[in-house]
């Protein structure tokens, strides 16, 4: 509006912009939420068994974005030396899920967080079966799908994880606040 104001000024139309006179509100700093050690604790014992459990400690043990988790193939999934590797993003512009690349291309270890490290190759080895039985089952080998191999979209991880949160009784946190979390924690060290 401003600039609009401005150009009619310009073109003489009017003789001063009258936006020039209003005072923008102060930004507020976000706020974000997060949990902190113990909170963590009764989230991941209240996931566990769930179908997304792996995207919740991917997000609260690494601090991976919700895009990173639902980009994850298993050709960057390294369980022999203990690392994954974020190469790609999927994500959700005008209700349609695109796949790109993420902020940040980086190796995480996951060396040492056993239960990730065994719900991985769990997970692994449950969807190699399914193929053998269907061959066209998760045919871009996505780490997290649903049970028919069709990848989660993110939308639907961060509805999913907001309404389990309240549903277990649990502060308020979003998919988003995980990496908070994970900040926090890492912090602490």
């Amino acid at each position: 509006l401003f600039t609009a104001l401005e150009c009619a000024v310009r073109q003489e139309v009017l003789h001063r912009n009258p936006a020039r006179r209003v005072e923008a509100p102060a930004k507020a700093a976000p706020r974000h939420s997060f949990y902190n050690t113990e909170q963590m604790r009764a989230l991941f014992a209240a996931v566990r068994g769930m179908p997304l459990e792996p995207a919740v400690k991917l997000a609260g043990y690494l601090g991976l974005r919700r895009s990173e988790i639902c980009g994850l193939k298993w050709e960057n999934v390294d369980l022999e030396h203990g690392v994954i590797s974020i190469c790609a993003a999927r994500t959700t512009v005008g209700g349609v899920t695109i796949n790109k690349g993420p902020k940040t291309m980086r190796t995480l270890g996951i060396s040492g967080l056993t239960d990730l490290e065994d719900m991985l190759r769990s997970i692994k080895t449950e969807q190699a079966l399914k193929r053998e039985k269907k061959p066209g089952y998760n045919p871009d080998n996505f780490v997290l799908v649903h049970a028919n191999g069709q990848p989660y979209a993110p939308d639907y991880v961060s509805g999913w994880f907001t309404k389990f949160v309240a549903e277990q009784g649990l502060p308020h946190l979003t998919l988003h606040g995980l990496r908070h979390s994970f900040d926090s924690a890492a912090n602490e060290l």
